[in-house]
């Protein structure tokens, strides 16, 4: 039986199963998101004009609590791959999620696959997946799930200062493909209800001398109808060797982001962010769908509206725009649509 079978007769099972022995065990939720894109401009001739339909994520989460302090997640993600170049290929779900927790009071222990804390903090307040992924995430600087054991929890009762550990494979949802393990971690403090900062770092051991060092800092403010923040991060990566048998110079690149939300009434908010990425990203030719310049400093650019015209229904009609110091100007049009069940 191959995998993409498998993963869907444990979704039929799930979903034909009575829900537990307990009222309120398990419970079932989705999201699904999406766009109509248009490409008017781009520094490759060959993506001016692209358009078309995307269905960019389908997520599909069990939790279940098995206990008084235990509970577990597994959740299915189907993703397209926007590339441009991928075609023919249907959507088939990979493990997002699949991780049992253990909780005692103010601390928690998660074994499996579950979600770094490379940006979850600034993912939450971004509050905008839907439209476009963190600036960590979109540059390709991290993941935002590993494999491995992670430990969360705050270290006072008012939940005011709160941290998040994890020993990881370093290869993201996939399996082990070396002896080395991530070592991440991040510490936030939440003086008040509405301010929220973060301070996060990271160690990735690579074979072959490509080792890499993350850092940031994240603050935010977060009230009932708005909300801001701004990111600085810094990665240092190493460049193997030459054939003299020197360290090739360190690849460092510098990042920085402002975003901010807001509502205006009670179905539209206004949605808006400026990424600098202040040194040229190798990774970024990898970036669906826009690709970025590999070998040019970037702005980019989001501005959007939010439209809900019923509970957990978004209509995002957005503008991405990416400044080069060097190339031309990368302009994307879409109409964002996401609707979830809970």
């Amino acid at each position: 039986m191959n995998f993409r079978r498998l993963i869907w007769l444990l979704l039929v099972k799930l979903l034909l199963a009575p829900a537990a022995s307990a009222a309120g065990e398990t419970k079932l939720s989705g999201i699904v998101f999406g766009d109509y894109y248009y490409i008017a401009a781009n520094h490759l001739d060959s993506l001016e004009g692209q358009n078309g339909f995307w269905l960019r994520r389908i997520y599909f989460t069990v939790d279940q609590t098995i206990a008084p302090e235990w509970d577990l997640r597994f959740r299915l993600e189907a993703s397209g791959p926007g590339d441009f170049s991928t075609s023919a290929v249907a959507l088939s779900p990979t493990v997002k999620d699949a991780h049992l927790r253990w909780q005692r009071g103010l601390h928690a222990i998660l074994i499996g696959i579950s979600p770094s804390p490379t940006w979850d903090v600034v993912e939450d307040v971004w509050g905008f997946r839907s439209v476009e992924k963190t600036l960590l995430d979109l540059q390709r600087m991290g993941s935002a799930r590993e494999f491995g054991v992670s430990f969360k929890g705050s270290f006072d009762q008012a939940k005011k200062v709160r941290y998040h550990a994890m020993i990881g494979n370093g290869n993201g949802e996939k399996s082990e493909t070396d002896k080395g393990k991530k070592i991440l971690g991040s510490v936030g403090f939440y003086p008040t209800g509405q301010v929220v900062l973060e301070g996060y770092a990271d160690f990735e051991p690579r074979k072959g001398h490509y080792d890499r060092f993350t850092l940031h800092g994240f603050a935010a403010y977060r009230a009932e109808k708005f909300r801001m923040g701004v990111l600085l991060a810094r990665q240092s990566r190493q460049n193997g060797i030459d054939s003299q048998g020197h360290h090739k110079d360190n690849i460092v690149i510098n990042v920085g982001s402002v975003f901010a939300a807001g509502s205006v009434s009670p179905r539209i908010s206004l949605l808006g962010r400026i990424d600098r990425v202040f040194d040229p990203n190798p990774d970024a030719t990898k970036i669906p769908p826009i690709p970025f310049a590999a070998n040019a400093k970037s702005t980019f650019i989001i501005g959007g509206v939010d439209y809900s015209p019923v509970e957990n229904v978004h209509l995002i009609p957005n503008l991405e725009i990416v400044s080069y110091d060097k190339p031309d100007t990368d302009v994307i049009g879409r109409m964002t649509f996401s609707y979830q069940w809970k």
